[in-house]
């Protein structure tokens, strides 16, 4: 069974990677700046939701050129079949993209999503996404992003719009999407990767246990049908119960045919590096012609192994998503535990949410 030991051994994992994907020689960078910024500041298909655009002319224009907004707002309300309880959620906030350019070339993208929650009623906070992406080699082939940005693990694949229902496993693997740090990242006519060093304590930054993550990411190009990844991360995550050690390597895969997406991911690794964890994850998701409605199945398998015998959960959950008019999205899904140990834990759900997206 793989167990890491020491930082380096992942830092030399994901770095043996990136190290594979330079610029063939004569090739053109230009196509990898410009789909570096459109990494940035296009969502990915499954996930689009509109943004204003302000730009234009006049004494702003320095600061409205290339700057896309909205104002999102949305309710949600989780119903526990078991006993009928419903919890509330709220949230409502302001996105901003926005392309840094000179007269000469793009210099980086800034994002930012600030956002207020609120569950029954007790509101805080909260940063979703807050970087600047810079195009340190002018090419898209290197560049550097600070902030709180997404940790580069499997599925956790580049979504500009957090708060959806559908959500992947990151959460299971890392505790969290997003952490405060740093990261080298490059998008390559064949490749992509990205390698961060962040604070390992998710939503707020907390120094105290001294918590840290090293994770990294390599893949194929996400512009073809097929695209592949390999992750790995180490490193001592703050959660509610303390700081965990937590080390994972995993493989995530997606195919996109016409309408019909499907995506993978496999990770194994420890916790404390004593409880084994293998996660696995599977989806298939469905668009309509005229992209208004989405429907998608998704299971999960976990299995943790604290002593000499595995512990098994699973879960499967089955959603949509419809656009019903230019500002206004509906979603709903309904979760259903496979195994006795997933129900005992966390009884069925059933999530309905509105989304009002202003721009």
């Amino acid at each position: 069974m793989i167990i890491f030991r020491s930082v380096p051994a992942v830092a030399a994992l994901v770095l043996a990677g990136s190290l594979a994907v330079q610029v063939p020689a004569g090739a053109s960078t230009t196509d990898g700046a410009e789909a570096a910024v459109a990494e940035d500041l296009d969502q990915s298909p499954d996930e689009e939701l509109p943004l204003g655009d302000l730009s234009g002319e006049g004494k702003w224009s320095v600061l409205t050129d290339n700057l896309r907004w909205a104002l999102d707002v949305a309710g949600r309300v989780d119903v526990n079949t078991r006993d009928g309880s419903l919890t509330h959620v709220e949230f409502v906030g302001i996105d901003l993209h926005k392309v840094v350019s000179t007269s000469k070339r793009d210099i980086g993208t800034l994002l930012v999503q600030l956002y207020g929650k609120g569950v029954d009623g007790d509101w805080k906070y909260t940063t979703r996404l807050l970087y600047f992406n810079y195009l340190a080699s002018g090419g898209g082939g290197f560049n550097v992003r600070i902030g709180h940005i997404l940790v580069p693990f499997g599925l956790n694949l580049p979504s500009r719009t957090p708060g959806t229902l559908r959500q992947y496993i990151a959460g299971r693997n890392i505790g969290f999407k997003a952490d405060w740090g740093a990261s080298v990242n490059g998008v390559l006519p064949e490749w992509n990767y990205e390698i961060s060093l962040t604070r390992g304590s998710g939503v707020d930054f907390k120094s105290h246990d001294s918590p840290y993550l090293v994770s990294g990411r390599i893949g194929s190009s996400m512009e073809r049908p097929l695209v592949a990844g390999l992750s790995a991360l180490y490193g001592d995550v703050l959660g509610k119960n303390g700081v965990v050690r937590k080390a994972r390597v995993g493989a995530d895969v997606r195919w996109l045919g016409g309408p019909v997406d499907v995506r993978a991911e496999l990770s194994y690794g420890s916790d404390d590096r004593t409880t084994d964890v293998l996660n696995a994850f599977g989806e298939i998701s469905w668009w309509s012609p005229e992209e208004s409605v989405m429907g998608y199945v998704q299971g999960r398998f976990f299995m943790n192994k604290p002593a000499n015998a595995w512990q098994e959960t699973s879960y499967l959950t089955v959603g949509a998503r419809i656009h019903v008019l230019r500002y206004i999205w509906l979603s709903a899904d309904y979760r259903h535990g496979l195994t006795r140990d997933s129900r005992a834990q966390n009884p069925d759900v059933f999530r309905a949410q509105i989304r009002y997206r202003f721009f």
